[in-house]
This record gives structure tokens, C-alpha cells and sequence, in this order.
């Protein structure tokens, strides 16, 4: 073996090591909009709603990403399947209507974790109230 053989390995570098990105502010989106925050484009954040809300979940991949436990959940509007706790894909919607007290107060205690835990970044809106909004920017400028 050559001393230069033998130091080979010592100059191979390590896999470099990506950082999560710093959340961004979507504002309004519609639920479809809100699809495509999934995991299954690795280089978008991975986002979920509670109540219309948007949080950037990115930092919990191994739970909500592809693969994970969650993972029905992202890109979703999931609060009717938290305060059910059902992975039933029927309850995986926004609409509370009809839900007990006992859902709605297991619900609050799952916003509150992911008020803690998670950023912010949007909310939902309707398909109608976005193009409105829109509209309404262009007779503005």
C-alpha cells in the first residue's frame, strides 16, 4: 500500500448536512393550494391546517412526512380527525360542524400543541374569497 492509497478515506468529506428552512408566510390558501405542502415535493415545507389555520410542520418529518404515522394529515386541513382521533380518511376535513364537546375540547388541546411547537404561516380560504381578494387587488393598483 502507497502513503497516498493509505490517506485516501482521511480526504473523502462527510455528506453535507441540509438545514431546514426558516418558515415562510403564505398568507391565504386555498385547500388545494394547500395539497401540494404534502412531503411529496422534499424541497417545499411540509404543512398541515387546524381549524383554517396553517402551521409549517417541517421540523416534525419523521411524524407527518411520507412514511410517518401522520403523514394523512399533511397538506390537509385535519382538525374534524384530531378531535375524533380517527385516521378514517372521510374525517379528514376542516368541517367541525356536529362534533361533541369532548371532540371540540380534544380538538382545542391539539391547536394548542400546535401553537406551541409549529409557526404559523397562513390560512385557509375559499376558492371564491381568494379570486375576490385578487380581483379586488387589481382594481386597487
Amino acid at each position: 500500500m502507497t502513503e497516498d492509497t493509505a490517506s485516501a478515506p482521511a480526504n473523502v468529506s462527510p455528506p453535507a448536512v441540509v438545514a431546514p428552512a426558516e418558515p415562510i408566510q403564505l398568507g391565504d390558501v386555498t385547500e388545494e393550494e394547500l395539497r401540494a405542502y404534502n412531503g411529496s415535493d422534499p424541497c417545499k415545507p411540509l404543512l398541515m391546517a387546524i381549524k383554517g389555520q396553517i402551521y409549517d410542520v417541517s421540523a416534525s418529518r419523521m411524524l407527518h412526512g411520507p412514511g410517518g404515522p401522520f403523514a394523512m394529515f399533511a397538506g390537509r386541513d385535519a382538525s374534524r380527525a384530531l378531535a375524533r382521533m380517527s385516521f378514517d380518511p372521510q374525517d379528514l376535513t376542516g368541517n367541525i360542524e356536529g362534533l361533541s364537546e369532548d371532540e371540540l375540547e380534544v380538538l382545542q388541546c391539539w391547536e394548542y400543541k400546535f401553537m406551541e411547537k409549529y409557526v404559523k404561516i397562513g390560512q385557509l380560504v375559499s376558492e371564491k374569497a381568494q379570486k375576490h381578494s385578487e380581483n379586488g387587488k387589481e382594481h386597487d393598483s
